[in-house]
């Protein structure tokens, strides 16, 4: 993965990791460290933790889902790429509040994709999840495997993939 994508990115060398301040947001922004990038973190820090943003990377609080933030973002780091992770991630969570699974994991990343093209970032990568399948197919999943969301969490996730899949 390190590999393809960081081939022939812009002249800048910093990722927009959103979610970064989460376990494995932390785990990403060591592997852009090590392959020399910088990472601007952004992170409601709902889930995650402040300390465990690395002190080489930028942190920024707030959420995806505002525009002026995303903005001031993009052009003051001159982002190459987004590493998308943040979200609501619990199926339970998905289910006690629906409305609010949907505005971050699928408008949140419908707000990302454009302040992404607005700003001339077209390198995008998206944490989905393997419960967007039916859940009889047996795992290895294919992406051609029957989708079957039965989660509100599940449901927001493909909403997202489709999204991106049409921008």
């Amino acid at each position: 993965m390190t590999e393809i994508l960081w081939y022939n990115l812009r002249m800048s060398q910093t990722v927009l990791l959103t979610g970064g301040a989460g376990y494995i947001g932390g785990h990403v922004a060591l592997a852009l460290q090590d392959a020399g990038w910088r990472a601007v973190v952004l992170d409601n820090l709902s889930t995650g933790d402040r300390r465990g943003v690395l002190p080489s990377s930028v942190f920024c609080e707030g959420e995806i889902n505002d525009g002026a933030l995303l903005d001031f973002i993009f052009t003051e780091y001159d982002i190459a790429a987004v590493l998308h992770l943040a979200a609501v991630a619990s199926v339970p969570e998905s289910f006690a509040n629906p409305a609010r699974c949907e505005k971050i994991n699928r408008e949140g990343t419908v707000s990302l994709i454009n302040a992404a093209q607005k700003n001339g970032v077209f390198r995008f990568i998206f944490s989905s999840t393997s419960v967007v399948y039916d859940e009889n197919t047996p795992p290895p999943f294919s992406e051609n495997a029957p989708l079957h969301p039965i989660s509100p969490y599940a449901a927001s996730k493909l909403a997202a993939e489709k999204k991106i899949a049409a921008a």
